[in-house]
């Protein structure tokens, strides 16, 4: 049988040699790290030292069969292998014999380098607040508080680097056999062990979230018999056991039926073609959770039957042998584009859209008789303003006449203007500004 590639000397030495390095750089290097096992026990930041001590300590072997420097390019190589000896090896727990030192070359290394050296995102806290809202569970919406919780565990980065939905996938996939996944993160995801020292930890916040979620509810009792050991995995487990029985895929389909039963679309009514469609969509997805996808045929057929447009109809035969829109999202597509057009050409009026309208009209004349109203108060407020002024300066002007009066009864033959006349002047010379 064939070494561990991991521990096997030579295998490494094959590596960093594909990598660009010198023969004299491999060795020097190779002093510090032996094998490729060597460097997964290591951590990025001595890796970077000890290239950093290296190329100083042999800076003047500078000719070529000498030369030990190992430069940027070649030490972001050294570092990607160094994460994926982390995600494959540690955390997937893959293996690969010495036989298969040579597909690891420059292409594969260069081919990953940029995503393998990315930074993984900070550990979401405890007490970062939910972002996805997990609907209450009443028995028969499973499917959509399943979906829900796997929203919120996409949200919340696990101390292994990555979103903790890898706790409730399925299945586990071998990393050797998930060449296939393009994107790191996902392949991480579909590939990590539950074992270690981050899934511990990752395991214990998946129970306190579940258990937050299902508390006071008919699940509640599942997930707290998981307590002692805070297991979040268990308690997902024995969740899905009690939810999902034998019965569950039918279940499903009746939904998936119902949703659509007594569905209709009619421009003259007050539902909108685009909320039909989310309802034959969430009908489809619900066949599909119960292992029964319906057929791109019979769902473009069921969508159809209960339009009740003639112009959708006319559109529709005109389509449907079109190879491109044998796809039902793709019909939809083109039948609601045509849709918008007729409305704009205002062959169709729907009451969906007209009602809004009008609404909206409505709401534009609240807003203006708003808007009239609070001018006509400040008006008002003004007029009264005024009216204390005006009440204010005839009040004066009285108690000036009274005044000189009460001095000058003789002059009550006087006009009115000139009394008020002699009355200013009585009033300015008694007044404190005049010193008397």
């Amino acid at each position: 049988m064939a070494d561990d590639m991991m521990d096997h000397d030579d295998s490494f030495e094959d590596i960093l040699i594909s990598f660009g390095l010198s023969n004299r750089a491999v060795t020097r290097f190779m002093e510090d790290y032996a094998n490729a096992n060597d460097l997964l026990m290591s951590n990025e930041d001595q890796i970077k030292l000890v290239v950093s001590i290296q190329n100083k300590m042999y800076r003047s072997h500078a000719t070529a069969n000498q030369r030990c420097y190992i430069n940027t390019s070649q030490l972001n190589r050294i570092l990607a292998f160094y994460k994926w000896t982390i995600f494959a090896i540690k955390d997937a727990r893959a293996f690969y014999d010495e036989n298969s030192a040579a597909s690891f070359d420059l292409d594969w290394i260069n081919s990953i380098t940029d995503a393998y050296n990315m930074e993984d995102p900070k550990v979401t806290p405890m007490s970062t607040a939910f972002s996805v809202t997990v609907p209450t569970f009443i028995g028969t919406n499973w499917h959509d508080v399943k979906a829900k919780m796997t929203a919120l565990l996409m949200t919340r980065i696990g101390n292994a680097g990555i979103p903790l939905t890898y706790l409730t996938r399925e299945r586990r996939r071998l990393w050797e056999n998930t060449d296939d996944i393009l994107n790191l993160q996902e392949r991480r995801i579909a590939t990590k062990v539950y074992a270690g020292t981050t899934f511990e930890l990752d395991n214990s916040e998946l129970y306190r979230i579940l258990l937050s979620t299902f508390t006071a509810t008919t699940l509640d009792n599942v997930v707290r018999s998981f307590q002692r050991h805070s297991d979040g995995r268990g308690a997902w487990s024995a969740i899905i056991a009690n939810v999902e029985g034998a019965n569950y895929p039918s279940e499903l389909k009746r939904q998936g039926d119902q949703i659509i039963e007594n569905a209709f679309f009619d421009p003259n009514k007050n539902f909108t073609f685009e909320k039909y469609f989310d309802k034959h969509v969430k009908s489809h997805e619900l066949h599909a959770a119960a292992n029964a996808p319906v057929p791109e045929w019979r769902k473009i057929d069921q969508f159809m039957k209960n339009i009740k447009c003639s112009h959708l109809q006319n559109d529709y035969r005109n389509l449907k042998d079109g190879a491109m829109y044998q796809n039902f999202t793709a019909m939809y597509n083109k039948l609601n584009e045509n849709y918008r057009t007729m409305i704009q050409q205002g062959i169709i009026k729907p009451i969906s859209i007209f009602k809004r309208k009008i609404t909206e009209v409505v709401e534009a004349e609240g807003m203006a008789e708003e808007e009239e109203a609070e001018a006509e108060a400040e008006a008002e407020v003004d007029m009264e303003d005024a009216v204390e002024a005006v009440v204010e300066v005839a009040e004066e002007t009285t108690m000036i006449l009274l005044t000189y009066l009460a001095c000058h009864p003789e002059s009550t033959s006087k006009t009115c203007h000139s009394l008020m006349r002699d009355g200013m002047n009585l009033h300015k010379s008694r007044s404190p500004q005049s010193g008397l």
